[in-house]
């Protein structure tokens, strides 16, 4: 009955997904900016979740307010982690998201409107014009959102971090906003399309000042960035503020 329950679940977020992708293509041929398609990522998100039963718990929102372009580095645990944040972070901002994901029908299409940076990992050159669309987007205000481990945990761990997220903001002194989530793997496990009501938590740290910093401070940074993310998994989490 689970199952079945999924199916239909994934079919409701598959007609979403079509009837509020299109207007959103159109209209991102009207707004070349991406804020319209930020716009439509939020609500998308928000139906999504509903859909799927998942609702999600912040912790740590008064951090978002920073008025300089952030580099956002969080853990990575299961795909409704993506819709979590796309419905928290409010500034203009943009995520560096793997070249695969563009061809995805619709979503895919709506990522590559919506002014994403898109990195091949196969390819250096490519990767590297990737970095530089990335350090554009701070110089125009544009927060940059990463996950730093690359790819999904399998095992709930979070993995170790790469550096590309903070060379980026080091070179470009933009703040490193680290953020924890947690649960979003108990909603769609990894290799699975089974779909369970839970609860996304989204754990928002003070901002990471690097101004004065250099490239070969990324392996200490790295540690205490990771560090923080991994406090943030505990069933209490820090105290952080609501």
């Amino acid at each position: 009955m689970q199952d079945l329950g999924s199916a239909f679940r994934w079919c409701l977020i598959g007609f979403y997904t079509l009837g509020l992708g299109i207007p959103a293509l159109a209209a991102s041929l009207v707004d070349r900016s991406g804020r319209y398609m930020q716009f439509f990522g939020r609500i998308w998100s928000l139906g999504v979740l509903r859909l799927a039963g998942a609702r999600v718990e912040v912790h740590g929102r008064h951090h978002l307010r920073g008025e300089q372009a952030q580099v956002i580095v969080a853990n990575h645990q299961g795909y409704f982690d993506i819709f979590a944040l796309l419905t928290v972070l409010r500034m203009p901002n943009a995520w560096m998201l793997k070249q695969e994901l563009l061809r995805i029908p619709i979503v895919g299409w709506c990522m590559a409107r919506g002014g994403h940076v898109a990195v091949d990992r196969f390819d250096a050159a490519r990767a590297s014009r990737g970095l530089g669309e990335a350090e554009a987007k701070l110089r125009q205000g544009i927060s940059v959102v990463v996950f730093p481990e690359g790819t999904r945990s399998r095992d709930g761990q979070v993995q170790p971090f790469k550096k590309g997220a903070f060379l980026l903001a080091l070179r470009n002194q933009a703040p490193i906003l680290p953020i924890s989530l947690s649960g979003s793997q108990h909603i769609l496990a990894k290799g699975s399309f089974r779909l369970t009501p839970g609860v996304v938590r989204v754990v928002i740290h003070p901002p990471w000042p690097v101004k004065g910093l250099g490239v070969e401070a990324v392996e200490d940074l790295i540690i205490k960035v990771r560090d923080q993310i991994v406090s943030g998994l505990g069933a209490e989490g820090p105290a952080v503020g609501g």
